[in-house]
């Protein structure tokens, strides 16, 4: 049997909560042979929690090349990322973002996911490799610096995918190919130009 206090109280049909708060029922056992009650009752709290609100998020972001749902930027708790403002399933955080694409988020309090969730536009910044003369020749020596290109800003490898950039000091061997990226705004190109050096003397 319920009631609404740990002795003597109301008894309480069917506890119940219909709105945000709490609020605590106490047990009393019968024995149906005996008669007998228990000499003390077990507290029960019913509690229920405000929803969320949705994360707050700059409407338009931008991100560099291959870029995840994981990179989206949000303020709030738990959160979740959807392709749609309502229903469906919660994208991979390792799926790649979708130029143009508006990706919905919620947030997640105490375990009761927002009911709204906040849009957000994504665009991509590919840039293009820098482009020059494939092949370039020097007088005795030179250095990646002396290279010329149609961009200031460039980054050299000595492959045409990964490894680590080298510095601009870098002395030019006879016959090296060296591969240049563009970097704009923080932003670099997955694509890389190759130049070939021939040093005369």
């Amino acid at each position: 049997t319920w009631y609404d206090a740990p002795s003597a109280g109301n008894v309480v049909v069917n506890p119940s909560l219909s709105s945000v708060g709490s609020i605590t029922y106490y047990a009393e056992a019968t024995n149906e042979s005996t008669g007998c009650i228990s000499e003390t009752r077990t507290p029960v709290t019913l509690e229920i929690i405000a929803t969320p609100q949705a994360p707050t998020a700059d409407a338009e972001q931008t991100f560099c090349n291959a870029s995840t749902i994981a990179d989206l930027i949000a303020q709030g708790e738990n959160l979740l990322w959807y392709s749609e403002p309502q229903g469906g399933a919660a994208i991979n955080p390792a799926t790649y973002l979708i130029n143009g694409n508006i990706y919905y988020g919620s947030q997640t309090v105490n375990g009761c996911e927002s009911l709204t969730r906040t849009g957000v536009q994504i665009f991509i910044d590919a840039p293009e490799p820098p482009q020059g003369q494939a092949q370039q020749i020097f007088c005795n020596q030179g250095t990646l610096a002396d290279i010329e290109l149609s961009s200031t800003d460039i980054i050299w490898y000595l492959t045409a995918q990964g490894g680590d950039a080298l510095p601009l000091d870098y002395v030019l061997e006879n016959g090296a190919t060296y591969y240049a990226a563009q970097q704009i705004d923080g932003c670099e190109s997955v694509l890389r130009f190759a130049v070939n050096i021939i040093l005369q003397q």
